[in-house]
């Protein structure tokens, strides 16, 4: 019997799922985890709530106290992202029966990207996982990868990797598939289409979710703990890129395309 319904962004870096993970945990039924798989081990990230770390976090320690109440281990004891199934459902169990008693939420948000938490996920019954892949143009990602001192090629080739493992992956099964960029230049449109598929009406304050109270995990930093709610396009790759690295991701997207077309019968973004 399913007892939680969990909304999973996966995508690779730097492709807007914190952005999309706000969106969605902005609603009034839904709650944002973030990248949750991460929880305990990065306790020094600063929580979305501005607090310095979960531990110092009200929210996260409740859950915490409650956790311990229902006699089961501390919070940092947890391991939510474990590669043993049994230790895996446990601890997510844990966690979720907490949060499900403290937020009363209809859906939570876990923007944690691995695509093997996924497969854990998917494979618990207990759990009503809707998968959203949020894919962004290449150009996007590898500028911001190059911004972070990573070289271009290495850069362009983790890109269309991880792409394909999850196109692959997910061709067979319901999900959502999200243009960063729509997202960006459409945000309603786009939103009205994913609560759709929960089951729910969007609400146009969930465009404003910096003035929500959120206390997601890790994620795109700036976005998590902004206070102005903007949704500006980055394209910065339009000038930061060259000619000739223009060139070539052009090029290894057509490649991409044609190959993902023939193999599998599947259209990208």
């Amino acid at each position: 019997m399913t007892s939680w319904n969990l909304v999973y962004i996966t995508s690779n870096g730097h492709s807007g799922s914190t952005l999309l993970d706000m969106l969605i945990g902005s609603h009034s039924e839904c709650i944002t985890l973030g990248e949750i798989h991460q929880l305990t081990l990065k306790a020094k990230g600063v929580c979305a709530c501005g607090a310095a770390n979960y531990k110092e976090c009200s929210f996260w320690r409740d859950i915490d106290l409650r956790l311990q109440s229902d006699g089961g281990p501390e919070l940092s004891e947890l391991h939510v992202d474990s590669c043993h199934q049994d230790e895996f459902r446990r601890s997510n169990h844990a966690l979720l029966s907490v949060l499900q008693e403290k937020t009363k939420a209809r859906w939570f948000v876990d923007s944690s990207k691995k695509l093997t938490r996924l497969k854990s996920l998917l494979a618990d019954s207990s759990i009503n996982v809707l998968p959203v892949h949020i894919v962004r143009r290449p150009e996007g990602v590898v500028c911001s990868n190059m911004a972070k001192g990573r070289g271009f090629l290495s850069s362009l080739r983790s890109y269309y990797s991880g792409l394909w493992s999850r196109y692959k992956y997910l061709r067979r099964k319901p999900h959502l598939l999200v243009s960063y960029e729509e997202l960006c230049s459409h945000p309603e449109q786009v939103m009205n289409r994913i609560m759709n598929k929960l089951g729910l009406d969007f609400e146009s304050e969930q465009l404003d979710w910096s003035s929500h109270d959120h206390h997601n995990v890790n994620g795109n930093k700036r976005t998590r703990t902004t206070r102005q709610s903007s949704i500006r396009l980055d394209e910065r790759w339009r000038t930061d890129l060259s000619i000739w690295q223009r060139l070539v991701v052009k090029l290894a997207t057509v490649k991409f395309k044609t190959w993902l077309r023939l193999r599998y019968g599947v259209e990208s973004c």
